[in-house]
């Protein structure tokens, strides 16, 4: 694209990116809210997961010219051997492509992702030149994350990644986190000796579209009922989402009489366990796979209420699931540990319910409340829609994000608006 004599040079590295403008990922949505703002935007998607298996450069119809370095994956081996190569082989790969892109783009500003352990070496090249501004996006908490997760064990692990993660951190200018309570947990758990300026950076969408049709239509389409309540629970199917929870309280309330149907929209190794539980439970259970953004937002819109459940979570989180469920107008239920504001946040802004994790009893309540309520009236569909998109616009613009990650915006209002 064509530059204006004030457009910045904004170099993005990151190991999630789609090219399907279908399925956006969010760091496609800030990269396009950054073009669009007039900037000159290029990406380094290392492709971690191997989700491409290709590598090259094309520019994009939407501003962003994406540079594809697939990671070193071998399907051969001990798992330990597999993953020791892809965690030192692939960086450098990733600091060549990385040098070469860089000594030619001449960026201004430098936008990097949690967490930054993963490709540290191409980390310590962009933020070598001390003369730029450079912006870290902190959504992780890496290596504490993974640690709850069962991903990573062993206290001397963890304090050596805690230790080079913070050390990475203190390279950049500034970091954007996601809520108030995130940016406390940065300042008590990570050695940032005061170099560094937060940001409130909450998560971003740029509201894809998707197609509008009648209720009753989508339900018929995806074999759903129409004369009873739909939950639904979209995302990673993974260990410490409370999925065990969901069951448990899902099959109380269909034994004290509730009629509701309950569907798991992902993958993870927590699908085979919802699949074995669908076999033997007297609820409406369903499992699907998967689906491109645009056609999971249509079924959103369908569903009556959103679950986002934690459990045993001390990483402050802020589910990114939240902004699909918030653009189809879905009322959310959330089951979430004391260490977020997530809760809060949804309770106080009118858009949902809140319950203690790991408390059975009160998930149970709370399901059983929204089956009363639930279907709502066309009229009460509308307003709540309505209530949920200016809550979307007003904290969880693409455009706002853009705006603070160049530094144009100081932070944005996080003070709730009811309902």
């Amino acid at each position: 694209m064509s530059s204006s004599p004030s457009a910045l040079r904004v170099l993005i590295l990151c190991t999630k990116y789609s090219l399907d403008s279908d399925s956006p990922y969010l760091t496609d949505e800030l990269a396009e809210a950054i073009s669009r703002a007039g900037h000159d935007v290029e990406i380094i998607y290392v492709d971690w997961a191997g989700a491409e298996n290709k590598s090259g450069r094309a520019a994009t119809a939407r501003g962003p010219v994406v540079n594809i370095v697939p990671a070193i994956i071998l399907n051969f081996g001990p798992l330990c051997w597999r993953q020791a190569i892809k965690w030192v082989i692939s960086p450098v790969r990733a600091c060549w492509a990385t040098w070469r892109i860089d000594r030619l783009f001449a960026a201004d500003l430098v936008v990097c992702f949690s967490p930054l352990t993963a490709l540290a070496l191409p980390v310590l090249l962009l933020t070598r030149d001390t003369d730029r501004r450079r912006f870290m996006v902190q959504w992780d908490f890496f290596p504490d994350s993974h640690f709850e997760d069962g991903v990573l064990n062993g206290n001397l692990k963890r304090r050596c990644l805690r230790w080079l993660e913070s050390s990475l951190m203190r390279r950049f200018t500034a970091i954007g986190c996601m809520s108030p309570r995130n940016i406390e947990y940065m300042h008590s758990h990570c050695d940032l000796r005061g170099q560094v300026r937060e940001y409130l950076l909450p998560l971003w969408t740029s509201m894809p579209q998707f197609q509008a049709r009648p209720r009753d239509i989508i339900r018929r389409d995806f074999d759903l009922p129409n004369d009873r309540p739909v939950f639904v629970f979209g995302g990673q199917l993974i260990s410490g989402r409370g999925i065990e929870d969901i069951l448990e309280a899902a099959s109380i309330v269909k034994r004290d009489g509730a009629e509701f149907s309950l569907i798991f929209i992902g993958k993870g190794p927590k699908a085979s366990e919802i699949q074995a539980k669908r076999a033997v439970s007297a609820v409406d259970l369903r499992v699907l796979d998967s689906l491109p953004r645009n056609q999971y937002l249509e079924l959103l819109s369908a569903c009556d209420v959103g679950l986002v459940t934690t459990l045993n979570v001390n990483v402050p989180t802020f589910p990114s699931k939240t902004l699909d469920y918030l653009q189809t107008g879905t009322t959310i239920l959330a089951s979430v540990d004391a260490s977020t504001d997530y809760g809060t946040f949804i309770e106080q802004t009118g858009v949902g319910v809140q319950v203690p994790a790991g408390n059975l009893a009160a998930i149970v309540q709370a399901m059983k409340s929204l089956c009363r309520r639930m279907p709502l009236s066309e009229e009460m569909r509308i307003q709540k829609r309505d209530h949920s998109l200016r809550i979307l616009r007003e904290y969880f613009s693409a455009d706002i994000a853009a705006q603070i990650v160049l530094g144009t915006r100081d932070k944005p209002n996080w003070s709730p608006v009811s309902q």
